[in-house]
C-alpha cells in the first residue's frame, strides 16, 4: 500500500510539473538573435557575401580564361607566321634552284 501511495504522489507531481512547463509564456526579450529582423538581416548578409564571392570567382575565372585563350592564340599566330615565313623561304629557294638548273642546262646545251 505504501508503494501504491508513493507512486501516485510522485506521478501527480510529475504531471503537475509537465503541465506547468507547457503553459510557460514568459519570453526573454533580451536575446537579439531571436528577433525576426535580425534573422532575416543575418541571412541577407550571408547571401550577399556568398553572391559577392561567387561574382569575384566568376570574374577571376573569366579573366584567367581570357588570358589563357590570348596566350594560346598568340602562340598559334606565332606558329602560323613562322610557317608562312618557312613556306616563303622554301618557295624562294625552289625558284632559285629552278633558275640555276635552267641556266646550267642552257650552258650545257651550248
Amino acid at each position: 500500500m505504501k508503494k501504491k501511495l508513493s507512486l501516485s504522489i510522485l506521478s501527480g507531481v510529475l504531471a503537475v510539473g509537465v503541465l506547468a512547463a507547457c503553459g510557460d509564456n514568459s519570453e526573454n526579450n533580451n536575446d537579439p538573435m531571436m528577433e525576426d529582423n535580425n534573422t532575416e538581416t543575418n541571412v541577407d548578409i550571408e547571401n550577399n557575401e556568398m553572391n559577392n564571392d561567387m561574382e569575384e570567382n566568376m570574374e577571376n575565372n573569366m579573366e584567367n580564361d581570357m588570358e589563357e585563350n590570348l596566350e594560346e592564340n598568340n602562340t598559334e599566330a606565332n606558329v602560323d607566321v613562322e610557317n608562312n615565313e618557312m613556306n616563303n623561304d622554301m618557295e624562294e629557294n625552289m625558284e632559285d634552284n629552278m633558275e640555276n638548273d635552267i641556266e646550267e642546262n642552257d650552258a650545257a646545251n651550248e
